[in-house]
Parts: C-alpha cells; structure tokens; sequence
C-alpha cells in the first residue's frame, strides 16, 4: 500500500494464505502396466493393481480373466476376486496360474479385467494383456509324464494354488518309487488324482504331507 492521502500508513505490507479446499485427487485403482509377459511352464505370475488419488478410506476392485487365444485350463487357470485396499493402502497383488503343455503353438495371450469398484473408480489402465512365451522347442513327451509336472498340474487344476513344498515332495515321490515300472506308475498315478479330487470335493486345503 502507498500513496495514502491525508493519513499515515501504519504498515504497508501484509501476508496472504490461500487455503486449499479442494481436497486430495479423487481415488482411481488400477494395473501397474498395460502388459505381462511369462514364460511356459508351471508356475505363477503376479500381478500388482495401484490404488492413487484419495487413499483415506477403504476401496475394493473385482478382477477376473479372460480367455484370448491362451485359454483356461489348456494355458493358465481361471482367477476372480476382490482386492481390499485398507485405508492408507495403495497396492495388491493378484496371482495367475501359469501351465505347460507339449504343443507348439507360439505365444498365446490372455486379458484380466478389473471391474465394480467401491470407494474409487477405475484409472485408465483397467485391462491388461499377459503374454505366454511358448518355450519351443517342445519336449517330445507330454509334461504330465513327468511325476513332478503330474503333481504340479493336480494342484492346479483340483486345488488353484501353487504346491507347498511338503506335499508337492510327497506325492511326486509317490509315483517314483515305482521306478521304471509302468504299471505300478499307473496305478499310483490314478490313486494321486483320486486323493487331489476327495479334497477338492471337500472344500478344503490341507497340507497334503498329512493325509
């Protein structure tokens, strides 16, 4: 303030503060990256969803996927749920159940989809497209030779769920202590697939050293 006419400027200067008012950026969840890649082969990718914005407060997100030229059962195992972010939580995982076969068929690619959000809205990201890397050349011989990838593929496919180590050991060598005997192969092999569908069937997951 200057130039005062007729009166004396007691202080000529003053500090404003504009307050904030807008609040923090509205909540938005979605994937870390448009796309994944993985190699063929028994195992499981994960996948990370981002909660931005407003944090503050609980917010959940459904996922599933979806087929594309991979496919559930043949290629990777089917997922679906919901993802909570806690309050002040801004990242979770989901995990997919990668497969094997002995086809050669190039890389094949599948999409997992977030859907229904609660207490946020989806990003821009809410697709993203997982690539399976065929891993050519093919064994001449199916996986599911192998008592190892037998196991394997029973705890994905009656169970969802990567083996725990006990149980993966103990029903692997199951089947190897019959050595070359393929009859004996056989039977143990039958008698493994029927215990994975008992438990299936029961709802339950037990370690499965114990049964």
């Amino acid at each position: 303030m200057s130039l005062a006419g007729g009166a004396t400027i007691a202080k000529g200067q003053g500090i404003g503060t504009i307050i904030n008012d807008d609040g923090a950026p509205p909540a938005t969840v979605l994937f870390d990256k448009t796309s994944y890649s993985v190699k063929e082969g028994l195992g499981a990718l994960t996948i990370t969803v981002k909660r931005s914005g407003d944090t503050s407060s609980v917010a959940s997100v459904d996922y599933a996927t979806i087929n594309g030229t991979a496919t559930q059962k043949a290629d990777f195992e089917y997922a679906a749920g919901t993802l909570t972010f806690a309050a002040g939580e801004t990242s979770k995982t989901l995990s997919v159940l990668i497969n094997d076969d002995a086809h050669i068929e190039g890389d094949e690619t599948f999409q997992v989809v977030l859907s229904k959000p609660t207490g946020a809205s989806l990003g821009e990201i809410s697709v993203s497209t997982v690539t399976i890397l065929d891993d050519a050349p093919e064994s001449p011989v199916s996986p599911l030779d192998d008592a190892q990838s037998f196991v394997h593929t029973h705890y994905h496919d009656f169970l969802n769920r990567e083996p725990d180590a006990a149980g993966f050991s103990f029903w692997a060598n199951e089947i190897e202590s019959c050595g070359a005997d393929l009859q004996c192969r056989e039977v143990k092999r039958i008698n493994v697939s029927g215990r994975f569908l008992s438990v299936q069937s029961s709802f339950s997951k037990p370690d499965f050293f114990s049964i």
